[in-house]
């Protein structure tokens, strides 16, 4: 009985995150078709995940260089 609980309760989990990244990524393209109806969903959504590709490339460039540095330190303060 415990175990089913925990699958209902983790497929609920996983439900509501999908409906909450389903919603962040198509619903915010479909408001702003809503306030400006003459531009196209497709342009609006077009752009809203292309930002937010380059957000993610642009956080994962920097967390590299924040590495190296973090390794160069180290190397100098003689650490592991």
């Amino acid at each position: 009985m415990k175990q089913l609980l925990q699958i209902i309760l983790q497929i609920g989990l996983l439900i509501l995150l999908s409906a909450i990244v389903i919603g962040w990524f198509w619903g915010v393209p479909y408001l702003f078709h809503l306030i400006m109806p003459h531009i196209s969903y497709t342009l609006f959504a077009t752009v809203w995940l292309s930002i937010a590709l380059v957000n993610n490339i642009y956080g994962r460039i920097k967390a590299q260089r924040q590495l190296k540095q973090i390794a160069e330190v180290q190397k100098i303060m003689g650490g592991n």
